[in-house]
Protein backbone atom coordinates (compact mmCIF):
# COMPACT_ATOMS: atom_id res chain seq x y z
CA UNK A 1 0.00 0.00 0.00
CA UNK A 2 2.82 2.55 0.80
CA UNK A 3 4.67 1.32 -2.04
CA UNK A 4 1.22 2.40 -4.63
CA UNK A 5 1.15 5.94 -2.40
CA UNK A 6 4.86 6.69 -3.13
CA UNK A 7 4.69 5.74 -6.58
CA UNK A 8 0.65 7.92 -7.00
CA UNK A 9 2.97 10.68 -5.15
CA UNK A 10 6.42 10.27 -7.65
CA UNK A 11 3.91 10.30 -10.85
CA UNK A 12 2.40 13.66 -9.56
CA UNK A 13 5.84 15.77 -8.79
CA UNK A 14 7.08 13.94 -11.47
CA UNK A 15 8.81 16.80 -14.33
CA UNK A 16 6.79 18.25 -16.50
CA UNK A 17 8.82 19.79 -18.47
CA UNK A 18 11.20 17.07 -19.26
CA UNK A 19 7.96 15.02 -20.19
CA UNK A 20 6.96 18.11 -22.42
CA UNK A 21 10.92 17.68 -23.70
CA UNK A 22 10.50 13.82 -24.72
CA UNK A 23 7.58 14.56 -26.59
CA UNK A 24 8.72 17.76 -28.57
CA UNK A 25 12.08 15.51 -29.01
CA UNK A 26 9.77 12.22 -30.43
CA UNK A 27 8.22 14.94 -32.87
CA UNK A 28 9.03 12.65 -36.01
CA UNK A 29 6.51 10.08 -34.40
CA UNK A 30 4.19 12.33 -33.81
CA UNK A 31 4.27 13.64 -37.55
CA UNK A 32 4.02 10.28 -39.05
CA UNK A 33 0.98 9.27 -36.83
CA UNK A 34 -0.81 12.81 -37.99
CA UNK A 35 0.49 12.03 -41.78
CA UNK A 36 -0.54 8.32 -41.79
CA UNK A 37 -4.05 9.42 -39.84
CA UNK A 38 -4.93 12.66 -42.78
CA UNK A 39 -3.58 10.22 -45.85
CA UNK A 40 -6.20 7.46 -44.53
CA UNK A 41 -9.72 9.97 -43.78
CA UNK A 42 -8.17 11.49 -47.07
CA UNK A 43 -8.33 7.86 -49.14
CA UNK A 44 -11.22 6.61 -47.12
CA UNK A 45 -13.67 9.54 -47.44
CA UNK A 46 -13.55 9.71 -51.29
CA UNK A 47 -13.93 6.35 -50.93
CA UNK A 48 -17.06 5.80 -49.20
CA UNK A 49 -18.59 9.42 -50.39
CA UNK A 50 -22.05 8.64 -52.27
CA UNK A 51 -23.18 11.97 -53.42
CA UNK A 52 -26.94 13.11 -53.64
CA UNK A 53 -28.50 15.37 -55.81
CA UNK A 54 -32.32 16.98 -55.29
CA UNK A 55 -34.72 18.06 -57.65
CA UNK A 56 -37.76 20.17 -56.42
CA UNK A 57 -40.62 21.20 -57.71
CA UNK A 58 -43.38 23.74 -56.12
CA UNK A 59 -47.01 23.31 -56.44
CA UNK A 60 -49.66 25.68 -55.32
CA UNK A 61 -52.71 23.63 -53.87
CA UNK A 62 -56.13 25.47 -54.39
CA UNK A 63 -59.58 23.85 -54.10
CA UNK A 64 -61.89 23.15 -57.10
CA UNK A 65 -65.10 25.12 -57.23
CA UNK A 66 -66.07 27.95 -58.08
CA UNK A 67 -66.04 29.94 -54.40
CA UNK A 68 -62.82 29.51 -53.29
CA UNK A 69 -61.33 30.86 -50.56
CA UNK A 70 -57.91 30.94 -48.89
CA UNK A 71 -59.27 29.02 -45.80
CA UNK A 72 -59.92 26.48 -48.35
CA UNK A 73 -57.46 26.64 -50.23
CA UNK A 74 -55.24 26.07 -47.03
CA UNK A 75 -57.36 23.27 -45.97
CA UNK A 76 -56.93 21.46 -49.53
CA UNK A 77 -53.38 22.06 -49.23
CA UNK A 78 -53.17 20.26 -45.83
CA UNK A 79 -55.29 17.25 -46.44
CA UNK A 80 -53.59 16.51 -49.43
CA UNK A 81 -50.01 17.05 -47.74
CA UNK A 82 -51.11 14.01 -45.39
CA UNK A 83 -51.55 11.97 -48.35
CA UNK A 84 -49.41 12.83 -51.10
CA UNK A 85 -46.17 11.47 -49.71
CA UNK A 86 -47.89 8.39 -49.77
CA UNK A 87 -49.22 8.75 -53.07
CA UNK A 88 -46.02 9.82 -55.29
CA UNK A 89 -44.35 6.22 -53.48
CA UNK A 90 -47.14 4.08 -54.71
CA UNK A 91 -46.69 0.60 -56.45
CA UNK A 92 -49.09 1.93 -59.21
CA UNK A 93 -47.42 5.31 -59.63
CA UNK A 94 -43.53 3.83 -59.39
CA UNK A 95 -45.06 1.39 -62.00
CA UNK A 96 -45.73 4.10 -64.37
CA UNK A 97 -42.61 6.08 -63.86
CA UNK A 98 -39.82 3.35 -64.22
CA UNK A 99 -42.09 2.54 -67.71
CA UNK A 100 -41.28 5.98 -68.56
CA UNK A 101 -38.18 6.62 -67.62
CA UNK A 102 -36.37 3.34 -68.13
CA UNK A 103 -35.03 4.07 -64.47
CA UNK A 104 -35.17 2.29 -61.32
CA UNK A 105 -37.08 4.21 -58.80
CA UNK A 106 -34.97 3.87 -55.94
CA UNK A 107 -34.66 7.43 -54.95
CA UNK A 108 -35.80 9.02 -52.10
CA UNK A 109 -39.41 11.16 -52.55
CA UNK A 110 -40.77 13.71 -50.69
CA UNK A 111 -43.70 16.13 -50.50
CA UNK A 112 -43.77 18.94 -47.72
CA UNK A 113 -46.22 21.15 -47.02
CA UNK A 114 -44.70 25.03 -46.68
CA UNK A 115 -46.26 26.64 -43.26
CA UNK A 116 -49.22 28.47 -43.14
CA UNK A 117 -49.61 28.81 -47.09
CA UNK A 118 -51.32 26.44 -50.01
CA UNK A 119 -47.61 25.83 -51.37
CA UNK A 120 -46.49 22.10 -51.57
CA UNK A 121 -42.91 21.33 -52.05
CA UNK A 122 -42.15 17.59 -54.09
CA UNK A 123 -38.50 16.88 -53.73
CA UNK A 124 -36.56 13.68 -54.94
CA UNK A 125 -33.03 12.33 -54.34
CA UNK A 126 -31.17 10.40 -56.20
CA UNK A 127 -27.80 9.16 -56.41
CA UNK A 128 -27.47 11.30 -60.44
CA UNK A 129 -28.47 14.74 -61.22
CA UNK A 130 -30.47 13.55 -64.59
CA UNK A 131 -31.91 10.59 -62.94
CA UNK A 132 -33.43 12.65 -59.75
CA UNK A 133 -34.79 15.56 -62.68
CA UNK A 134 -36.28 12.67 -64.96
CA UNK A 135 -37.84 11.09 -61.76
CA UNK A 136 -39.57 14.46 -60.47
CA UNK A 137 -40.71 15.42 -64.26
CA UNK A 138 -42.25 12.02 -64.53
CA UNK A 139 -43.97 11.88 -61.06
CA UNK A 140 -45.35 15.61 -62.12
CA UNK A 141 -46.99 14.49 -65.23
CA UNK A 142 -48.35 10.72 -64.26
CA UNK A 143 -49.57 11.66 -60.22
CA UNK A 144 -53.11 12.77 -61.61
CA UNK A 145 -53.86 9.21 -62.22
CA UNK A 146 -53.91 8.37 -58.11
CA UNK A 147 -54.60 12.58 -57.23
CA UNK A 148 -57.30 12.62 -59.76
CA UNK A 149 -59.57 9.88 -57.24
CA UNK A 150 -58.02 10.96 -54.08
CA UNK A 151 -58.43 14.17 -53.67
CA UNK A 152 -61.08 15.24 -56.34
CA UNK A 153 -61.31 18.44 -54.53
CA UNK A 154 -57.72 19.72 -55.15
CA UNK A 155 -56.11 21.02 -57.94
CA UNK A 156 -52.71 21.09 -58.15
CA UNK A 157 -50.80 23.87 -60.65
CA UNK A 158 -46.57 24.09 -61.04
CA UNK A 159 -45.42 26.82 -59.52
CA UNK A 160 -41.55 26.37 -59.74
CA UNK A 161 -40.59 23.74 -62.40
CA UNK A 162 -37.84 21.60 -61.42
CA UNK A 163 -34.27 22.13 -62.95
CA UNK A 164 -31.29 19.08 -62.95
CA UNK A 165 -29.43 19.90 -59.90
CA UNK A 166 -26.11 21.11 -60.99
CA UNK A 167 -24.36 20.72 -57.32
CA UNK A 168 -24.85 17.27 -54.54
CA UNK A 169 -26.91 17.76 -51.52
CA UNK A 170 -23.21 17.71 -49.74
CA UNK A 171 -20.57 18.25 -51.16
CA UNK A 172 -16.96 16.47 -50.25
CA UNK A 173 -14.45 17.82 -47.80
CA UNK A 174 -12.01 15.38 -47.72
CA UNK A 175 -9.06 18.07 -46.53
CA UNK A 176 -11.45 19.02 -43.38
CA UNK A 177 -11.58 15.49 -42.40
CA UNK A 178 -7.62 14.76 -43.20
CA UNK A 179 -7.16 17.90 -41.07
CA UNK A 180 -9.30 16.62 -38.14
CA UNK A 181 -7.95 12.97 -38.28
CA UNK A 182 -4.47 14.31 -38.39
CA UNK A 183 -5.26 16.58 -35.25
CA UNK A 184 -6.97 13.69 -33.08
CA UNK A 185 -4.10 11.39 -34.28
CA UNK A 186 -1.21 13.85 -32.89
CA UNK A 187 -3.11 14.22 -29.87
CA UNK A 188 -3.43 11.23 -29.39
CA UNK A 189 0.55 9.75 -30.17
CA UNK A 190 1.31 12.95 -27.90
CA UNK A 191 -0.38 11.30 -24.83
CA UNK A 192 0.83 7.93 -25.70
CA UNK A 193 4.79 9.27 -25.93
CA UNK A 194 3.86 11.19 -22.59
CA UNK A 195 2.55 8.51 -20.95
CA UNK A 196 5.50 6.23 -21.65
CA UNK A 197 7.93 8.49 -20.64
CA UNK A 198 6.11 8.91 -17.49
CA UNK A 199 5.56 5.13 -16.75
CA UNK A 200 9.49 4.62 -17.19
CA UNK A 201 11.27 7.28 -14.91
CA UNK A 202 8.03 6.85 -12.22
CA UNK A 203 9.04 2.67 -12.50
CA UNK A 204 12.71 3.44 -12.51
CA UNK A 205 12.10 5.92 -9.20
CA UNK A 206 10.08 3.45 -7.47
Amino acid sequence: MAEEVRSADTALNADWGCILRNIVKRWWMILLAAVTAASGAYILAAEFYRPTYSATATYVVSNRGNSTTVYSNLNAASELAAVFTDILNSNVLKERVEAETGMELDATIRATLLPDTNLLDLKVTADGPEKAFFIIRSLIENHGIITSKVMENAVLQVLKAPRVPTVPDVALDNYDIAQKAALIAAAIAACIVGIRYLQEHTGSRA
